[in-house]
């Protein structure tokens, strides 16, 4: 079998896909690769060949031009020239082309030519072919040298591959950004098959470069077929396995994205779920971007996601549509109840009553029950009354404060009163000898009425009244001894005084029932005009006689009282 036939035959004609975004190359293009190398080698071999092969198109040309000139001379410097250019020619130069000039130039040289032209030409030819040998020189080394680094690079390839499964287990895990559920019962497995494409892929891409530096480089047909045959060894080893590891990884990505959109879509979502959806739409997109996935597998998936991204795209829209309506709803009621919360604030702080305000604030979340509401709008506004209440609170509490001092200052005030109290009757009782009678009794009769008036507690008063007893006795006793201290005289005239003061105010009495009787016949409705006249005239009479009885009735009480204060 000859090398066309080998490299038809090698690994490298595999139908192998590849996704779009795979840096390795799709294996379609193994195929011109390997066409590619059979026209290299040919290409090679005709630059190589002998004079008895067939000629390039250019030689041809030349050749053809050179026919039509009949000077042996200028045939000579003609082929002499064309030798020249094709060692001056950008980047390799045409070697096959300067040997089949060469060869036709020494058949030149053996026709009857001037022997002074022939030496020049001759010393020209000899320059040109000394200069054609060191360039062959040049590249032999060039192509040697770059032989050297491929067999380098493809020695070390091998020797990896022969290393596999310790390269293998070296592999770093596949890192994703983000979190996929639906792809975490399999992770393990979509772990261990994309590490071995990465590994595998990384080969793929250094192999198909070193195919292409082989082809452009310029070495022996042998030593090329040679490198050739060792990368289809490779290839055999890379591809297949590449290409089945990407089968299952595809496969097994496809059952999942399936598996979740029949999970997800077989029922209608609340809106948190649909956006839950979303994220795992896109982390399953990401996951087809990193993983190494065939190009059906990438399209179809891909489509498949994007479908189910739009639905769930009409879904919001939608719903954010319904939302928006309803957020509109809620500002308008929050609206109203935050100014009727501001009213009842408003006339809190203008004096409103803690209860009244209370009583509001319970009207105001009555009504707040009945209205609808967002959940912050609500929070808000609870917020603010927890907030309004914490006010009306600290404003009791203050209230609170200021009437339990009031109401330690009144009692303060009441404690002082009551010692007032008690050290004025102590001081009375202990200096009654001291004082006069009617001055003792004025200011007995004056702690009488304090006492009355005041509001002590039951001890306090029982502790005042034990006092007053005493002093009331001690004026009982001042009292006796200065009657006891009175002549006989005085004393009848005493008697005498008292007898005529009881005559008055039994007159006093007499005068006061006829004035309540004639205030009372004056208030019916039986009398005419000359009895009203007569009873008014009465009245005035009684009213008169009621005045001189009671100056009558104080002048007896002063002579009474000296008397007895005597």
């Amino acid at each position: 079998m000859n090398q066309e036939d080998n490299l038809m035959t090698s690994s490298f004609n595999e139908n192998e896909e590849s996704q779009p975004n795979e840096p390795v190359q799709p294996q379609e293009d193994h195929i011109s690769n390997v066409v590619q190398e059979q026209k290299a080698l040919k290409a090679q071999q005709e630059q190589h060949a002998f004079h008895h092969h067939p000629v390039s198109a250019a030689f041809l040309a030349f050749s053809k031009e050179l026919n039509e000139i009949q000077d042996p001379e200028k045939k000579l410097s003609k082929t002499i020239e064309y030798m020249e250019n094709a060692l001056s020619q950008t980047g390799t130069p045409h070697f096959k082309e300067f040997w089949d000039a060469k060869h036709l130039c020494l058949e030149l040289f053996k026709e009857n030519i001037n022997p002074s032209v022939r030496v020049t030409l001759w010393a020209k030819y000899s320059e040109i072919c000394r200069e054609a040998r060191k360039l062959k020189e040049i590249f032999d080394e060039q192509s040697a040298f770059a032989a050297e680094q491929i067999e380098i690079a493809v020695k070390s390839i091998e020797d990896e591959l022969n290393s596999y499964d310790s390269l293998l287990d070296k592999i770093p895990h596949i890192q994703i950004e983000h979190k996929c559920f639906s792809l975490d019962h399999n992770m393990e497995r979509y772990d261990q098959l994309q590490r071995e494409l990465n590994l595998l892929n990384a080969y793929a891409m250094r192999t198909n470069a070193l195919r292409k530096e082989l082809i452009k480089t310029e070495m022996r047909i042998k030593q090329k077929n040679s490198f050739f045959q060792r990368l289809s060894q490779m290839g055999d080893f890379i591809f297949p396995k590449r290409k089945k590891l990407i089968q299952e990884l595809s496969a097994l990505f496809m059952q999942d994205v399936e598996h979740f959109i029949e999970k997800t879509f077989s029922h209608e979502m609340k809106t948190p779920e649909l956006f839950d959806a979303r994220e795992e739409i896109k982390a399953l997109q990401y996951c087809a971007k990193i993983f190494t996935l065939n190009t059906e597998s990438f399209s179809k998936t891909r489509l498949r996601l994007s479908e189910c991204w739009d639905s769930i795209k009409d879904v919001v829209k939608e719903r954010k549509k319904v939302v928006h309506e309803q957020k509109q709803e809620f500002k308008k009621h929050y609206d109203e109840l935050n100014a009727q919360l501001e009213a009842i604030k408003k006339a809190f702080q203008e004096g409103a009553s803690s209860d009244e305000t209370e009583k509001k604030l319970e009207e105001f979340f009555h009504q707040m029950r009945n209205l609808v509401l967002g959940k912050f709008e609500i929070r808000d506004l609870r917020e603010k009354v927890n907030e309004f209440r914490k006010e009306i609170q600290a404003k009791a509490h203050a209230s609170e404060q200021i009437k339990k001092q009031a109401s330690m200052q009144h009692e303060r005030e009441k404690q002082e009163r009551f010692e007032k109290l008690k050290l004025k009757l102590q001081e009375a009782s202990s200096k009654i000898d001291q004082e006069s009678f009617e001055q003792s009794t004025a200011l007995y009769e004056e702690c009488i009425k304090e006492l009355a008036s005041s509001s002590f507690p039951k001890a306090h008063k029982q502790d005042l009244e034990k006092l007053t007893r005493k002093f009331k006795d001690l004026l009982s006793d001042k009292k006796e001894k200065q009657l006891m201290s009175l002549s006989q005289d005085q004393k009848q005239t005493l008697a005498d005084l008292k007898n005529a003061l009881k005559d008055r105010l039994e007159q006093r009495q007499e005068i006061k029932a006829t004035l309540e009787q004639c205030r009372k016949i004056q208030g019916g409705s039986g009398l005419d005009f000359s009895q009203a006249m007569q009873t008014n005239e009465l009245i005035e009479q009684e009213k008169d006689r009621l005045e001189k009885i009671e100056a009558k009735i104080e002048e007896l009480q002063e002579k009474i009282d000296e008397l007895q204060g005597s």
